[in-house]
């Protein structure tokens, strides 16, 4: 039918065109000169005619023949306009009496829908006059109303505090400022600070001495900040006065959010309290970032945009110190001095402020209600937010997926130990040595991210994991290179068809160690000059390296060194061997996976007698020599071999993800594994209830519990 139609159209066409060409412009030319003949132009065809009617009896551009089925159509002047208002349509061949009588019914209800139409037109105008009245008074009242308002307001506009609480924190629990908690030991206030009566005694010394204006007081601040991201980190300050007999200093802890600049700040705000308050001071700081701030939100505060001010880091404490020098009478500069160059005044605050790190005193705190710039804080878990909130935020997101990451089970069923991954290592694999910051993407990389990521947590599509998806398609899961075990994702990398592999490849990186030994050692030697001639330029007195040399280890060493790593041993001699641990924690086929243990890091290093550094960048490049080989000599093969068969089977690349709307398969396989004794997991199975009244349909049913 599509070819006859094809054809036929075509064939039609070619006459429609060729008659347009042929006979209807010839007929036009011949009856346009005929028309001039008879002096008829075209404004004459155009223009309007106000004479007697013609006969269209003869229909609308057509004469009537016999036989000729349409309804002739015509019009006739009736003698008598006043019954049937002027004009009636007859129809020949049907009787005319009674086509009269219609006519005239169907004038008369047009007459009477037309009066209506008329009367609903009339009413809506009325209403719209209406509505347009209302709104007007409306006006009227409310213009009246706000006069009113207005005159019973208070001549005094009402304070408002420079911090929107509402438009800041609109989703979190909001806190007046109040007075830090009393920490145990009883604690003595200098303005804004809480501290300890022992540490106030010795601030009231300097406040003490003589006022003398005629050159600047110079006062050393000092920040330490030790045991960063533990539990034990302590941060403290020292504050040294050199202009008098003997140097007065003032040292003391903080807590809060640690960094080093929270400790060079705390340490700024009390050098500003210790000296009298009619003294003209300096405070010079090694903490060029702490000068640069307080340049921008103390000294030049009323300049800095509202969100620079609420926004920064501390905010609160910057807003105290802002306090303090607005309403101290002596001017206070802060100028930057570089830092460990033997200034003696910057060596003592230094020492002063790693003793009082080490010491267990109260740590100081900072009175919030002493300023009025920002009246309202956040809090959380009992504190108050002393970074961006939106940083904040963004940090229990992170922390809050994480922690849905590791209580996943396929990542307990593929990675055993999380907290022993070198996860710098193996993150690198994954992104391919791209930072993930850099949004570096294209095609081949996109895909080859997403292969490792299912390499990495056991989500390989392996025959198991589609015969429970596609139990249709799939009739068995037995691996199609050895066809001796059922294939999962522990199967892929060790069936026995690439035993052979995986030695091959195995031997293949142990001969590389020693290259990558030597460019890792040359590295650190290099990157340890470096420090050298950089502490030395900046003054330090620091000793000269000693150069590293790298020891090429024996066999005996590389054994004892990837013993803790089951199948190392048998992998290593390309014969059954037994592995040093009855239960090993990590096989071959975790590092053929890309997972770097720390376990193994650990006794690499005293293997090789090398820093950690060096022993970590040799394991890197081993292991990831191992993933990138493994996955082109084993997981490729293995493919093209499942592909094979699939199209043996007739399975095509649609029916394998098109959707599947039949029975489930058997999921006691668990997600891309297969459930050998043992294995501690819960074993999730769905099966089908006869009666779905009861249980509404399917259900789940938890094994082992």
């Amino acid at each position: 039918m599509s070819i006859a139609k094809t054809v036929l159209h075509k064939f039609v066409g070619y006459l429609e065109a060729q008659a347009s060409e042929l006979i209807w412009k010839p007929r036009c030319s011949a009856t346009i000169a005929w028309e001039q003949s008879q002096g008829i132009s075209a404004k004459d065809k155009t223009s309007k005619y106000t004479g007697p009617r013609g006969d269209w009896s003869q229909g609308y551009g057509y004469i009537t023949h016999d036989g000729f089925s349409a309804t002739i159509v015509a019009q006739s002047q009736v003698l008598d306009r006043t019954a049937t208002g002027g004009w009636c349509t007859e129809e020949f061949g049907l009787s005319s009496d009674a086509d009269h009588v219609r006519v005239l019914r169907g004038l008369q209800q047009n007459e009477e829908k037309e009066a209506l139409r008329q009367q609903h037109q009339a009413r809506r105008l009325q209403q719209k006059k209406e509505k347009e009245a209302l709104r007007q008074q409306h006006r009227l009242v409310v213009a009246r109303l706000k006069e009113i308002l207005s005159s019973l307001k208070e001549t005094k506009p009402r304070y408002r505090p420079a911090f929107d609480t509402d438009a800041s924190f609109p989703l979190q629990e909001r806190h007046q400022v109040q007075p830090p908690p009393v920490p145990g030991p009883p604690t003595t206030q200098i303005g804004p600070l809480c501290l300890s009566p022992g540490e106030a005694a010795s601030m009231r010394v300097v406040q003490d001495t003589h006022v003398d204006n005629s050159t600047p007081r110079v006062l050393y601040s000092d920040g330490s900040l030790l045991n960063s991201g533990t539990l034990e980190v302590s941060q403290a300050f020292g504050v040294v006065d050199l202009t008098q007999d003997n140097p007065l200093t003032v040292q003391g802890r903080t807590d809060g959010h640690a960094s080093s600049a929270k400790a060079e700040l705390m340490g700024l705000l009390a050098a500003v309290l210790s000296a009298p308050p009619e003294q003209d001071i300096v405070v010079k700081l090694d903490n060029q970032s702490v000068v640069e701030r307080y340049s921008r939100l103390v000294k030049n505060r009323r300049d800095t945009l509202p969100r620079k001010r609420f926004r920064s880091t501390y905010a609160g404490i910057w807003a105290v110190l802002w306090q303090v020098v607005e309403s101290r009478p002596g001017r206070v500069e802060v100028v930057w001095i570089k830092g460990h160059s033997n200034i003696h005044g910057n060596e003592l605050a230094d020492q002063a402020a790693k003793v009082a790190a080490q010491s267990g005193s109260v740590p100081w705190m900072a009175d919030l209600t002493q300023q009025t710039d920002i009246t309202t804080f956040a809090h959380c878990y009992g504190g108050i937010v002393e970074i961006d909130l939106r940083q904040l935020l963004k940090q229990q997101s992170t922390i809050r997926h994480h922690q849905a990451w590791t209580s996943q089970r396929r990542v307990k069923r593929a990675i055993p130990d999380i907290d022993d991954v070198e996860w710098n290592s193996t993150l690198a694999y994954v992104h391919d040595r791209h930072a993930v910051f850099t949004f570096y993407n294209n095609s081949k990389d996109s895909h080859q991210r997403t292969h490792h990521i299912k390499k990495l947590h056991g989500m390989l599509p392996t025959l198991n994991s589609m015969q429970v998806r596609k139990p249709n398609l799939y009739p068995t899961c037995v691996c199609r290179r050895c066809e001796l075990e059922k294939e999962d994702n522990d199967h892929v990398w060790k069936c026995p068809s690439a035993a052979e592999t995986t030695t091959e490849i195995w031997k293949e990186a142990m001969g590389k160690i020693n290259e990558w030994g030597v460019q890792a050692t040359n590295s650190y030697n290099a990157a340890r000059k470096r420090e050298y001639k950089r502490a030395v330029d900046r003054g330090r007195q620091v000793p000269r390296p000693v150069p590293i040399h790298w020891w090429p280890p024996s066999d005996a060493d590389h054994v004892r060194g990837f013993s803790s790593i089951g199948g190392a041993r048998a992998v290593h001699s390309g014969s059954p061997a037994p592995d040093r641990d009855e239960k090993p924690m990590w096989n071959v086929s975790d590092l053929l996976r890309g997972i770097t243990p720390l376990s193994m890091l650990t006794e690499w290093s005293a293997v090789f007698r090398t820093p950690m550094s060096i022993a970590k960048t040799v394991l890197h490049k081993f292991v990831g020599y191992l993933e990138a080989q493994a996955s082109e000599l084993i997981w490729k093969p293995r493919c093209s071999a499942t592909i094979a068969w699939e199209q043996t089977q007739g399975i095509s690349a649609k029916d394998k993800t098109s959707k599947y709307t039949g029975p489930r398969g058997d999921w006691s396989q668990g997600y891309g594994y297969i459930t050998h004794d043992g294995f501690s997991a819960t074993i999730v199975a769905q099966s089908q209830v006869l009666d779905r009244t009861a249980t509404g349909g399917w259900c789940t049913e938890e094994f082992g519990l």
